[in-house]
């Protein structure tokens, strides 16, 4: 199971999630809101699988999801100044490190 999908027996809230992220898709990398939006459909097919197995592969594609999701946001804020992809910079512009 991944990590913080289940919150008091229910998925996070979808609606809300898909809703902000077109609402904020203009401020974010094309390639992550469309991966982060890919992530989001899914999750609805995940609540809606009618079997263990269904469920089962589409957490294997979430997981992949995940990891090019962890992999487009280095790249996209990844400092070129940065000595290495363990220094994660979420505004390269200001210098800011998380």
């Amino acid at each position: 199971m991944v990590d913080g999908l289940i919150v008091n027996g229910d998925i996070v809230p979808l609606t809300d999630f898909l809703t902000r992220l077109e609402a904020s898709k203009h401020l974010i990398p094309r390639d992550i809101h469309d991966t982060m939006q890919e992530q989001g459909l899914l999750l609805l097919e995940f609540a809606n699988a009618r079997d263990d197995a269904s469920a089962s592969k589409i957490m294997d594609r979430y997981v992949k999801l995940r990891e090019q999701f962890y992999h487009q946001f280095q790249e996209a804020y990844q400092s070129p100044s940065s000595p290495t992809p363990a220094t994660p910079r979420l505004y390269p512009e200001r210098g800011l490190v998380e």
